[in-house]
């Protein structure tokens, strides 16, 4: 149900000749006019000779109501900025790309949210090579959360669990295993620290990759994330010899230092994640899974 308005936009059918807003703003729009701001909207879509679902209004509300309200003042300032954008439409307009950034608000939410409660954590056993295995169970989402880095590589490879399923992949650049607070930021895990909000995940799309995967490593190779929940976009470009892989790591297109790999990214373009977990682990950054719902 969620996502079941914001699907509405792309939807449409052909539009009037109308050129002019026709809904106007309620006192109180994520409270006790909701309803009434639903049900304005819907008609002027329909007045625009849009398509919509039979109860328009009802999914309305309950998108706002679930993606929105009671979910903090970021979320609550997300919904206000669309309810204001929808309101300014006209007809033509509203046959656009989501003209309003639907997508880009939801983003702003998702990645504010006040974490996730996990009352135990576990330890893997030690195997007789180097190996790191912890996670967070008995979780406030009934998820369970877990980094296994092992592997024949030296140093191995590391894997990013929820659920027993792979959201994200990275190499590590020498034989140390990540804090479990490195291992949320690296992952994209919004789990609590101590009773501490979390740092959110920036939440983005990925705007482009160049280079050729080379194996073991990769030559001349970066991806870029866009349209990003904190309006800041994100790159990595690497290269160099396999073993032996550099990095550089740019935000807002102004690069902050150069980082050796030994990985690269390329060969983690294809990853659950889209690379957001290796870019994490060698530049810093806190980007959610791309892919991963």
């Amino acid at each position: 149900m969620k996502r079941m308005f914001s699907r509405l936009m792309p939807l449409l059918l052909p539009a009037c000749m109308v050129d002019t807003p026709v809904v106007e703003g309620p006192a109180d729009p994520l409270g006790e006019d909701l309803a009434a701001w639903c049900a304005s909207t819907c008609d002027m879509w329909m007045g625009c000779g849009i398509d919509v679902e039979e109860n328009c209004s009802g999914s309305c509300v309950s998108y706002f109501s679930e993606t929105f309200v009671g979910n903090g003042e970021i979320c609550t300032n997300a919904g206000l900025r669309l309810m204001d954008c929808m309101e300014s439409l006209t007809c033509p307009e509203v046959l656009g790309d989501d003209p309003c950034n639907v997508r880009a608000e939801e983003r702003r939410c998702d990645g504010s949210g006040v974490g996730i409660v996990c009352d135990a954590e576990d330890q893997g056993a030690n195997s007789s090579g180097f190996s790191c295995d912890f996670g967070f169970s008995d979780c406030s989402d009934g998820r369970e959360y877990r980094l296994l880095c092992e592997g024949p590589e030296n140093p191995p490879e590391c894997q990013c669990l929820v659920d027993g399923e792979s959201t994200g992949r990275f190499q590590l650049s020498e034989l140390v295993c990540p804090t479990r607070v490195e291992a949320k930021q690296i992952c994209g895990w919004p789990i609590l620290e101590q009773g501490h909000r979390p740092t959110p995940a920036v939440h983005c799309d990925v705007s482009g990759s160049s280079g050729v995967a080379g194996g073991a490593g990769v030559n001349e190779c970066g991806i870029s994330f866009g349209a990003c929940s904190d309006g800041s976009e994100y790159g990595i470009e690497c290269s160099g010899p396999p073993g032996a892989v550099v990095c550089t790591c740019e935000v807002d297109g102004a690069s902050f230092g150069s980082f050796s790999s030994g990985a690269g990214i390329c060969d983690y373009y294809d990853s659950p994640d889209s690379g957001a977990a290796m870019a994490n682990y060698t530049c810093g950054y806190s980007l959610a899974p791309i892919r991963f719902e």
